[in-house]
C-alpha cells in the first residue's frame, strides 16, 4: 500500500531583543508540530550569523533592532 508521507518540521530560527517574548514564541512554535525552532537570536548580528550556520528555511525576526 502507500505509505503517508510526513512532512518534516519547517526549521525556524528566531530573532527577537525581547527575551520573554522570544521563550514564548519558541514554546508556542514548539508546541505546533508543524515546526522545529533551529535557533533563536538577541540581536542582528548573532541573526545573521546563525542563518549562515544552521541554514533555516525561515526566519522570524523583529523588524527594529538597537543595532540594525
Amino acid at each position: 500500500g502507500m505509505r503517508a508521507m510526513v512532512a518534516s518540521p519547517i526549521r525556524l530560527l528566531l530573532v527577537d531583543d525581547h527575551c520573554m517574548f522570544l521563550q514564548a514564541l519558541k514554546l508556542a512554535l514548539e508546541a505546533d508540530g508543524r515546526f522545529s525552532i533551529a535557533g533563536t537570536a538577541d540581536n542582528v548580528t548573532q541573526g545573521v550569523e546563525l542563518v549562515q550556520a544552521l541554514h533555516p528555511e525561515i526566519v522570524v525576526s523583529d523588524i527594529q533592532f538597537p543595532d540594525g
